[in-house]
């Protein structure tokens, strides 16, 4: 029909060959497919009842293809809500802006960057690899907020900035004691010290800020040796604390007149001479001083 028809694909007996324009002011059905060789020109069209659409090769694309371009895919009923927003910024550079969805499966990623997010909520966030934070961000916990370590729910230690005491705001560490191997002390140590059991702190239920040296042979600490009892430990040994109530045993109270032949006070001079070296003893043994 027309001229200049050049026979494609309508070869058969049945088939109709249109070698110019064909204008259907109704509807028109294809029962079979339909292979277009062109493009599709026309207005806002509306798609219904349409089923699965597969591209094997190819992609969808708006009309001009550069910088600025926006591809728009809408859903949510009457609302017409922005769904997906494509942007071409500049050549080889696609920006793509998700609105609010709900996933349903497993996202998965190659080392992706994710960067302007302004807030983040999740019940918990798993990865089988390290999570890094990088260029010039910074990460910020609210006050009163705990980071925590340990098996989810089991707390085993957090930190956390606290304002309960409006007067003497502090930053906070807290070790859960409930089990025996869980022993409340702050280590400050070098990178040698990771992974090796120490076998230093067995036992300790009170707190205690410790540092071990680089060979990881000797450790110093500050902490509480019981209740109420603050002490003070070299050289792995408790220096102040447990001296002090030795120390004490051996003062002599002296009544007058006690002290009333010169016999009666040598015995006093020497006795004390003697609780003086004692603790001077033990002060160079555990290099607190030095022997002059």
């Amino acid at each position: 029909m027309g001229k200049d028809g050049t026979a494609g694909s309508a070869t058969s007996a049945d088939d109709v060959l249109v070698g110019g324009k064909l204008e259907v002011d109704g509807v028109a059905y294809f029962d079979g497919g339909a292979t277009l060789g062109g493009a599709i020109a026309g207005g806002d069209q509306a798609f219904t009842g349409v089923g699965d659409m597969t591209f094997t090769d190819g992609s969808i694309l708006a009309a001009v293809d550069g910088a600025g371009t926006t591809l728009l895919l809408k859903a949510g009923g009457l609302s017409g809500t922005t769904f997906i927003t494509l942007t071409s910024q500049n050549a080889g550079t696609d920006t793509m802006a998700l609105g609010a969805f709900t996933l349903g499966g497993t996202v998965t990623g190659n080392s992706q960057i994710i960067s302007g997010v302004g807030a983040f909520s999740a019940a918990s966030v798993t990865s089988t690899a390290d999570i890094r934070i990088s260029g010039a961000g910074d990460l910020y916990i609210p006050d009163d907020r705990t980071v925590k370590f340990g098996a989810y729910a089991a707390n085993d230690y957090g930190i956390l900035y606290e304002t309960k005491d409006a007067n003497a705001q502090a930053t906070l560490h807290w070790f859960r004691v409930t089990d025996a191997n869980q022993v409340p002390v702050a280590i400050f140590c070098t990178a040698a010290a990771v992974d090796v059991d120490l076998g230093f702190f067995n036992g300790i239920t009170q707190p205690r800020v410790a540092v071990v040296d680089v060979d990881i042979d000797n450790w110093c600490a500050l902490g509480y040796s019981a209740d109420d009892l603050p002490a003070l430990w070299m050289n792995g040994v408790q220096v102040v604390g447990a001296q002090q109530t030795g120390v004490a045993a051996q003062k002599v109270d002296y009544a007058t007149p006690g002290l009333d032949t010169e016999a009666e006070i040598i015995v006093a001079f020497n006795t004390t001479n003697a609780a003086i070296n004692t603790i001077r003893t033990a002060l160079n043994a555990h290099g607190l001083t030095t022997t002059v």
